[in-house]
């Protein structure tokens, strides 16, 4: 009798245990923003708001998380996006990454070229 009592317990451990052993498997695991950035341009746009939020304003992964903004709109070829996103900062006084400053002139160049390319094109 004992034993049948002990079977029964442990079923209903099984049953009342398997939804959550189901449910931890099925929660996908988070990427982080960089791995997401590197390939995933769509999906970087869509959580680098909350990520910016996070994150003070001017540094050292502030910085790194508008250039994959810029990568992204870039890929996506959002070249309207881009020059609005870049013309904040191509001269701008209060930037401290030399690196961010280069690469900020470097993208806003690329929608400029794409601007006056797409004028050219439409004038044919």
């Amino acid at each position: 009798m004992k034993l049948l009592i002990s079977f029964y317990y442990l079923i209903i451990l099984i049953i009342v245990t398997m939804p959550v052993a189901i449910a931890a498997k099925k929660t996908p695991p988070k990427v982080s923003i960089r791995t997401v950035c590197q390939s995933e341009f769509v999906e970087c746009l869509n959580r680098l708001p909350a990520e910016l939020i996070k994150t003070k304003e001017h540094q050292d992964f502030w910085y790194v998380l508008k250039i994959y903004e810029f990568e992204s709109l870039f890929q996506l070829n959002y070249t309207q996006r881009l020059h609005e996103a870049t013309a904040k900062y191509v001269d701008s006084k209060n930037i401290k990454s030399k690196e961010f400053q280069f690469l900020t002139r470097i993208y806003h160049a690329k929608t400029q070229f794409a601007q006056n390319n797409e004028k050219k094109v439409s004038i044919i």
